[in-house]
């Protein structure tokens, strides 16, 4: 089966987002954390936060460049499972923490919403 042409564009668009983002969490969370007044800094955890989307954005491109279903789908499933846990992560801690600036965290919440829904669409539109 073919991978539908959404599909193609969603997983271009997160291997971009996930390589911006990626490089900028793991080369300087410090940097992120000033520019956006985010209250809370752990390099550590930042810059394991950038790895993760390294790694997300290589299955990106991978997934991009890959020709069938079969080929993409359980990175597909992961993007899913993982956009369904950050959406509910990054809502749960602007509504806990009312000290995070809400454009940045309303942000990463619409962002990491929007890939989830593309994903999701993506895959009914693949098996269906």
């Amino acid at each position: 089966m073919e991978i539908p042409n959404i599909l193609k564009y969603t997983f271009l668009l997160h291997f971009i987002a996930c390589m911006i983002f990626g490089f900028l969490f793991f080369l300087s969370p410090e940097f992120y954390v000033d520019a956006t007044g985010w209250p809370f800094l752990d390099p550590a955890a930042g810059r394991i936060m950038g790895s993760e989307f390294l790694g997300f954005g290589v299955a990106a491109l991978l997934g991009y460049r890959a020709a069938t279903w079969e080929e993409v789908k359980i990175i597909v499933l992961a993007d899913i499972v993982w956009g369904i846990f950050g959406t509910i992560s990054m809502v749960w801690m602007m509504l806990v923490h009312t000290t995070i600036p809400a454009l940045a965290g309303w942000f990463n919440v619409l962002l990491i919403g929007v890939f989830t829904l593309l994903f999701l669409y993506s895959y009914y539109a693949a098996t269906r």
